[in-house]
């Protein structure tokens, strides 16, 4: 589960105070009460019988001060202070981690999803970051788990981890954490000892409440093994292995924002990304997009698009879902059939690399009426559990870079004739334009061409990175009120265009003109002729044909 943007965006705007205090009536506060009712203070906020009322009353404030006091925080709930609310991001994001350790405890499948030898597994980095909220930031996992072990009366070799040890973890950074977070888990202790040994299985990994190895062999059991807790305004599904709690919307559907982020992933699987053919320069554009993006496992079943998933929220209803999974099918035929083959889904033959169909036990799925069975929260599961896979989300960053060949190379999409990848060649402007084209595509061209006029830099041929940095510059003044009929201007322009200049004050991403590159092991930019600068190739097996224009106006 995801910290609501929303709240980051007050953080980063200052604006918390003015938003989150009692007696206001608002997003801001509707945003606030489910993030609390996550950290598990849904009794304080009168939940079951309030729900998400947005208005900051006696609920609200009675869980404020209750996250406050168990954090060791003076406040007396009236109002959310930045301290404060970063302090509810930080024990946020610790929460899938969580469900991950409470669903293996609880199911005694320990040794099964911590793999402690290998200590770069998902499982694994999931476990340092609940050690880390413990204070063992900057230790190797296995010292932490051998200190943890012996300050409370327990050994381990660190290499292993028993019930009664993962109980006494759980035990301790609950206490950070409402009454109802444990609410569902047996976490009756092991007879006999506090020994935190025990063996461990060193092979493959399985899905376990939110996380993957990606090495696991098992395939998830079938739809009739799946079981539904309503819970108000949630709905718990687990297979008994691994669980959800899906957000219910109206009029019907389910809706999980995810838990696992474009960042995250790079920064622990970069050479996946490399084996599918995805540069460096490539990955640190999008790891600069990453905060304006979904998370990897997200899914939406409630709205015109059916099944919507991942970073884009690919769509059913558009075709753009298929697409997606054909990659997947493609490249991990066997992460295809456990995720969703064993299901009776796959692709039809003409799906393309920008949109398609899926099928479900052989027939074509092309009218409304078959497309709403996806709104199924059987569906929702499914999807949220192949989000957790290393291999599809591998898959859907590269899918999201290759937005850029329905556009980025063609002459017919850039400005005068003049392809984009001739006139924005560095990272930061590649950024920049992939973000508008996921939020108003036809906006891009026309905004590129307004801000070329303006400068009074129209040949791309003799520019430096002075002249490239002048154009994208005017280019961001321009996008924030360029519009075009009843399409209204791309949304949060100025807000999205910051987080992608923080990773260039960061280093991350360059602004220097031919320094993006899409293709790993590509030769950088090449010359058009002997008197021209860089511009941008595009990989080597790509034909302009395969990747049709995106619909014009995005969201």
């Amino acid at each position: 589960m995801a910290f609501n943007h929303s709240l980051i965006n007050l953080l980063q705007t200052n604006s918390v105070s003015r938003y989150l205090t009692a007696g206001n009536r608002n997003s801001f506060v509707q945003d606030l009460q489910i993030a609390l009712f996550d950290l598990g203070f849904g009794p304080e906020l009168g939940w079951n019988r309030y729900q998400t009322d947005g208005y900051y009353a006696s609920g609200t404030i009675r869980a404020v001060m209750a996250f406050s006091k168990k954090n060791n925080m003076a406040s007396n709930g009236l109002s959310v202070t930045p301290t404060l609310l970063i302090k509810m991001w930080e024990r946020h994001e610790t929460l899938d981690d969580l469900r991950i350790l409470l669903n293996a405890t609880s199911n005694n499948t320990l040794s099964r999803t911590y793999n402690l030898v290998n200590a770069g597994s998902f499982q694994n980095q999931s476990l340092r970051i609940i050690m880390n909220a413990l204070g063992y930031n900057n230790v190797p996992l296995n010292s932490a788990l051998r200190d943890f072990a012996s300050k409370n009366g327990m050994t381990s070799d660190g290499f292993s981890i028993s019930r009664n040890l993962a109980i006494k973890i759980i035990q301790k950074i609950a206490v950070y954490f409402g009454s109802s977070i444990l609410t569902g888990y047996n976490l009756n202790p092991s007879p006999g000892g506090n020994s935190g040994g025990g063996s461990n299985n060193p092979g493959g990994g399985t899905n376990t409440g939110g996380g993957s190895s990606g090495g696991g062999t098992t395939s998830p059991p079938p739809s009739n093994k799946l079981t539904f807790r309503d819970e108000g305004s949630r709905l718990l599904v687990t297979d008994g292995r691994n669980s959800v709690r899906l957000v219910k919307r109206s009029p019907a559907g389910y809706a999980y924002w995810g838990s696992v982020t474009i960042e995250q992933y790079i920064n622990r699987n970069r050479s996946v990304l490399q084996r599918l053919g995805v540069s460096d320069s490539a990955v640190n554009v999008m790891k600069s997009v990453s905060d304006n993006e979904g998370r990897l496992d997200a899914i939406n079943s409630y709205d015109r698009g059916f099944m919507s998933f991942g970073i884009y929220q690919w769509a059913l209803s558009s075709g753009e879902l298929a697409a997606l999974l054909k990659k997947v099918k493609d490249n991990y035929p066997a992460t295809f059939k456990r995720s969703f083959g064993i299901y009776g889904l796959d692709v039809t033959s003409d799906t393309g690399a920008v949109t398609g169909s899926l099928s479900l036990n052989g027939n074509k799925i092309d009218i409304e009426r078959e497309k709403e069975q996806f709104r199924d929260p059987k569906w929702a599961f499914r999807f949220w559990l192949a989000g957790q896979d290393p291999n599809v989300q591998a898959v859907e960053i590269e899918h999201a870079l290759s937005r850029l060949m329905t556009f980025y190379w063609k002459p017919s999409q850039g400005v005068n004739g003049i392809p984009l990848n001739q006139i924005i060649t560095s990272e930061y402007g590649v950024a920049l334009i992939l973000d508008n084209h996921v939020n108003r595509p036809a906006f891009v061209a026309p905004s590129i061409q307004q801000a070329m006029q303006r400068t009074g830099l129209t040949n791309p041929r003799n520019w430096g990175t002075a002249e490239e940095m002048r154009v994208l510059n005017t280019y961001l003044q321009v996008r924030v009120t360029y519009k075009h009929g009843n399409s209204g201007p791309m949304s949060d322009a100025n807000r999205r265009a910051t987080v992608t200049q923080r990773y260039l004050n960061s280093g991350i991403i360059s602004s220097a003109r031919g320094s993006f590159i899409y293709e790993a092991n590509a030769t950088a930019s090449r010359s058009l002729d002997s008197n021209s600068n860089n511009f941008v190739k595009p990989p080597e097996s790509y034909e302009e044909a395969n990747y049709p224009n995106i619909a014009p106006f995005g969201d």
